[in-house]
């Protein structure tokens, strides 16, 4: 590596393996700030790179190491692309017919319980129609799929956690780590993965369940 700058180096990688397209973006400057922030790190690491040829060490690593890099920064940047459009567009179906009007009517009345409660549970029976069809054309409910959560991708995983934790918070009482434990019995899902699921929620929103 050593007399070639970083930007002889991303052109010559890019010729060699060009980077798969994303979708558009509906959000490109956001989306051109996460690009330029990651070259950004490339360009260090390239960088130091550099000085360690310059410290007389016999083989250099760093292309190798920023091949890899690389690499893993257009998969992350197209599973984060895909995160983007899940978000812009997650329960739409819920704004149109046939789910809007039993959405209209019994939303109201599942605020005031709680989540997984014999009340809630009889109020969903009159949901059911709506619940059939928003199930049947969104992948982040495990009722998508024939073998349910065995059927389910990352992608989608990441989408049905965040919809359990903003809907969580629309019960008075509402509790995230609660609602995992309900959906970990709903939906047959391991202690692995909805151990998981409660680092996550640590993580994501700064709390544990020992002082939500």
């Amino acid at each position: 590596m050593m007399g070639i700058t970083f930007e002889e180096w991303e052109k010559g990688y890019c010729d060699d393996r060009p980077i798969e397209p994303c979708c558009a973006s509906e959000n490109p400057e956001l989306w051109a700030e996460i690009v330029d922030y990651a070259e950004d790190k490339l360009k260090e690491a390239f960088d130091a790179g550099q000085q360690s040829v310059l410290n007389n060490q016999n083989y250099d690593s760093s292309k190798d190491t920023l091949l890899h890099i690389k690499r893993v920064n257009e998969l992350l940047l197209l599973f984060a692309q895909e995160l983007m459009d899940r978000a812009i567009c997650h329960d739409n179906s819920k704004l149109y017919d046939p789910e809007k009007p039993l959405f209209d009517k019994m939303t109201p009345c599942l605020k005031g319980l709680t989540y997984g409660s014999e009340e809630y549970k009889k109020s969903l029976a009159e949901l059911k129609p709506a619940l059939d069809h928003h199930y049947a054309h969104n992948s982040h409910h495990p009722e998508y799929y024939k073998n349910g959560i065995n059927d389910c991708n990352l992608l989608d995983l990441v989408e049905m956690l965040c919809d359990w934790k903003a809907a969580s918070e629309r019960h008075a009482d509402g509790d995230i780590f609660k609602s995992i434990q309900i959906n970990k019995n709903r939906f047959e899902i391991s202690e692995q993965l909805a151990q998981i699921f409660e680092n996550t929620v640590s993580k994501l929103c700064g709390h544990s369940k020992y002082k939500v």
